[in-house]
């Protein structure tokens, strides 16, 4: 007797909180995290391969590309174990290569991985209280050398190789900027900073001997073999509240557009935060990455910033600035887009540009398009659809059509096609949502939000609400087979209501505990 394996067709969703997130294949296939798998994905195709996550994992921690794009290394932690498992990524399907998970010293997990230029070596930087910096001949599973990077519990956020230079290796983290070369054995450091710590989110390399580093308060180093040579701050940029009414609207590119802030009680003024609130909210610059014409890096909240090399002997000038659009289906478009950038990739012929946010999202822009658009603000647009960004709560399946309902801590209602693997429909709501489920004909979907449950109609370009009933904090909720009748739970009862009337037609109270799960 055959036995029958459930494998994975299309997943939507990914893993903001890994380290290094995002890693280009090659000019058109990317890396992510999702779930407990990493996903291959083609930008233009729009296909997707999955590298499976171990057995037993509880996540993801980091992931590393080689520079000869052949392997992806993965942290995890595997039943309390800190395991890295080290993937070649020309085989079809993907194959284990290594898998390092003896150690003969202190480790919780590995927070940060990299490769070295000719992709033979890695290092590993454990998390506090052990600060570990393990490098290895990853192919003899064979540690080379290991040295405590920090005493004092700080976190690190960032290892990586000199691109140029097997032996040297960079660290950052809160009030750690440590250069460590390889020589006989030992990790040797060979810088020692002056002036005053800094937190020190991100870095990335721009020559043999230069780095450029951002921290939490807008700050950005270079660091030309350990020594600042040049320094800038970024400025916090505000986008207004409010324009005039006769600012003509742009049109946007992007999957979604993007309503006018316009009011016609507001003059041409512009307004902004109060002056202490801006104090108060300093631009993080959380990511860094390099580029044949200087870098990028982010700018506080929704915004990336492209550096290119001034004629100034060390310095650079900022050349344009790119913004993550509102999304006009969002609760709150003014603060749709107020989201911390934690990833930046370019593609390896500087085509395209990827960021990752914090609220598990990936966007994407066409170097072409912004180098056309010189003088204006760009716009990101949606690597593929909008995808959670908090715990999904509810899902259901409809029986006539090929949707996929979906609620989420995140407010949002979506609705997506399993046939051409889309996002047809969202919205978020001021509500969480906790349970979903889809009308037999997919015309309707019931949601159990914190306040009420609502009955809403799929129109479409809208799902909206015709009917409310006053259960609060409805966990469960079913249509029956024929979606004549639906049940809803509140705590331990169970409410059977008409489909048509409306009708509260029974409640059913035998429970003592609370219903944790309804069939109709």
């Amino acid at each position: 007797m055959s036995v029958i394996v459930a494998q994975a067709l299309h997943i939507f969703g990914f893993q903001s909180r890994v380290a290094n997130n995002i890693c280009f294949f090659d000019e058109q296939i990317i890396v992510y995290p999702s779930g407990n798998s990493c996903v291959k994905y083609h930008i233009e195709q729009k296909w997707q391969k999955f590298i499976s996550g171990s057995e037993k994992s509880q996540g993801m921690l980091a992931l590393a590309i080689s520079p000869n794009r052949r392997y992806l290394a993965i942290s995890e932690t595997v039943q309390d174990k800190p395991t890295i498992t080290i993937y070649e990524l020309s085989s079809v399907p993907c194959k284990k290569r290594k898998v390092l998970n003896t150690f003969d010293f202190a480790v919780q997990e590995f927070v940060s991985l990299g490769f070295s230029p000719d992709s033979k070596y890695l290092v590993a930087q454990t998390g506090p209280p052990e600060s570990n910096l393990a490098y290895w001949m990853w192919e003899k599973q064979r540690l080379m050398a290991i040295v405590k990077v920090d005493i004092q519990n700080n976190p690190l956020y960032q290892v990586s190789f000199n691109p140029q230079d097997n032996t040297q290796v960079c660290v950052t983290g809160n009030g750690i900027f440590k250069l460590f070369r390889y020589t006989e054995g030992t990790l040797k450091q060979t810088n020692f900073l002056r002036g005053e710590p800094q937190n020190y989110l991100s870095h990335a390399w721009l020559s043999e001997e230069k780095v450029i580093v951002g921290t939490d308060t807008g700050k950005l180093y270079l660091f030309d073999s350990g020594d600042l040579r040049w320094e800038t701050s970024i400025e916090r940029k505000e986008v207004p509240i409010h324009v005039e009414k006769e600012e003509p609207v742009q049109e946007s590119e992007s999957l979604v557009e993007f309503p006018a802030t316009s009011s016609p009680e507001v003059s041409s003024d512009l307004i902004f935060e109060p002056e202490t609130q801006q104090q108060a909210s300093l631009p993080r610059v959380s990511a860094v990455a390099t580029y044949s014409k200087g870098f990028a890096c982010s700018a506080g909240p929704g915004i990336v910033l492209l550096f290119e090399k001034s004629e100034e002997k060390e310095g650079y000038r900022e050349s344009r600035e790119i913004r993550i659009p509102q999304d006009q289906c969002s609760s709150d478009p003014n603060q749709s887009d107020k989201q911390e950038v934690v990833c930046i990739a370019f593609s390896p012929a500087e085509e395209t540009l990827l960021i990752s946010t914090n609220k598990n999202q990936i966007y994407l822009l066409s170097m072409a398009s912004a180098e056309m658009s010189r003088g204006e603000t760009a716009h990101f647009e949606y690597l593929n659809c909008p995808l959670h960004s908090s715990s999904i709560t509810g899902l259901d399946t409809c029986i006539r059509k090929p949707l996929v309902a979906t609620c989420s801590l995140d407010k949002s209602v979506r609705i997506w096609n399993y046939e051409n693997n889309s996002l047809d429909l969202y919205k978020e709501y001021q509500e969480e949502a906790y349970a979903l489920s889809l009308h037999p004909s997919g015309l309707y979907v019931l949601v159990g939000f914190a306040d009420k449950l609502r009955l809403m109609n799929l129109l479409i370009d809208d799902i909206r609400t015709f009917k409310d009933f006053t259960i609060r904090g409805c966990r469960e909720c079913v249509f029956s087979n024929g979606g004549h009748l639906f049940a809803a739970v509140n705590g331990n009862v169970i409410h059977i209501y008409s489909s048509t009337s409306f009708e509260n037609i029974i409640n059913l109270k035998g429970h003592n505990g609370k219903v944790s799960e309804c069939y109709l």
